[in-house]
Order: C-alpha cells, then sequence, then structure tokens
C-alpha cells in the first residue's frame, strides 16, 4: 500500500488584468481620422460596452477590451476581432499606408505565468491585418530597484 500522499496538480500562473486592444498610430493623418474611420458606427451592446474603451491621444487611437468584458485574454481577442470584422479592410488598408497597426495584449505577468491564445484567435487576429505585440508589466512588488543587477 501507497502511504504517500496524493498528489496535487499545481495551477500554472496567468497572466491577470488583462487587456486587449487594436492600436493605431498615423504617419501621416491625424489619430482622430483613424478612430472616426474605425470606431465609427460599431455598435455593442450594454453589457459589451462596459468593457470597451476607445481612446485617442495625439499620436495614436486605441479600442481596447478590458476585464469587464472578460478576464480572459482569448475572449478578449475574439470579442475585439469580432466587433471590427465589418472594418477589416480600413484596418488592412491603414497598414498597408505604412500607419502602424497592431493588437496589443497586455497584463500583469509574474515568472513563469502564462498566456494561452488558441489558433482560432491568431487566426482572427491575422483576418484583422494587424500585427500581434504583447506588453508585460511586473507588479510592483516584484519590481527591481535595478533590473539589471543580475548581470553584476
Amino acid at each position: 500500500m501507497n502511504s504517500q500522499p496524493p498528489v496535487r496538480a499545481i495551477r500554472p500562473l496567468e497572466w491577470e488584468n488583462v487587456s486587449t486592444s487594436l492600436v493605431i498610430t498615423p504617419m501621416g493623418n491625424s489619430p482622430q481620422h483613424a478612430a472616426q474611420l474605425i470606431f465609427s458606427n460599431l455598435e455593442f451592446s450594454e453589457s459589451v460596452r462596459a468593457g470597451v474603451t476607445a481612446t485617442t491621444t495625439e499620436r495614436s487611437a486605441s479600442l481596447t477590451f478590458g476585464e469587464k468584458f472578460s478576464p480572459d485574454a482569448e475572449e478578449q481577442v475574439l470579442g475585439l476581432s469580432r466587433h471590427l470584422a465589418s472594418k477589416a479592410a480600413i484596418i488592412r488598408e491603414f497598414a498597408h499606408q505604412g500607419n502602424l497597426v497592431s493588437i496589443e495584449i497586455s497584463g500583469l505577468v509574474e515568472t513563469n505565468a502564462r498566456l494561452r491564445l488558441s489558433p482560432t484567435a491568431f487566426a482572427a487576429i491575422s483576418a484583422l491585418g494587424a500585427s500581434l505585440t504583447f506588453r508585460a508589466l511586473v507588479p510592483e512588488e516584484l519590481q527591481e530597484d535595478d533590473p539589471l543587477a543580475w548581470l553584476d
């Protein structure tokens, strides 16, 4: 008889506070122009609208699906792609004209944390003609005074 305790599966860490954004940085036109072309006439249900933010700065325009939409990056990517599907040709044209167009997934990341996306999510991003970027943010309590100290 085996007297060892049963092995418990260790659940891997996932990214936290994830958000997924379409970010457009126009090289010639104003960000307001890009936002007007792409973000106008998008319709969201009341529940979706609560988790979606459109932002325009002097340098870029973005549409972000955040944790209020879904805490899952996969669902955010698919939601963003679904809502922008009718604007895919315009988004691809912006990219073709030399503007920076990307889907940015950002979140808080600890050592060994993972972010899982299915081939379906990658296909949805590809259909928009945007590049994919990741922004890994480190929680404040894990930040080092000198992040390059390990080189010493």
